[in-house]
């Protein structure tokens, strides 16, 4: 299950919540109102020779 981030649109508290992608969002306990999710950064970086590099996946033409 991955990690959300989820704000308060009253008192602007933060917090990251393990949930499925289907479950309602949490409330914030001192406002009582449901928290709103927050795009956040990913948690791992495509860096060095990798497949963007070498265009992966992008072939020109079957090799028999």
């Amino acid at each position: 299950m991955p990690i959300y981030d989820y704000q308060c649109a009253r008192c602007l508290c933060v917090s990251e919540v393990l949930q499925k992608h289907t479950d309602p969002p949490p409330v914030c306990k001192p406002c009582d109102i449901a928290m709103i999710r927050q795009v956040g950064a990913p948690s791992f970086r495509l860096e060095g020779d990798g497949w963007a590099h070498d265009n992966y996946g992008l072939t020109t033409g079957a090799k028999t």
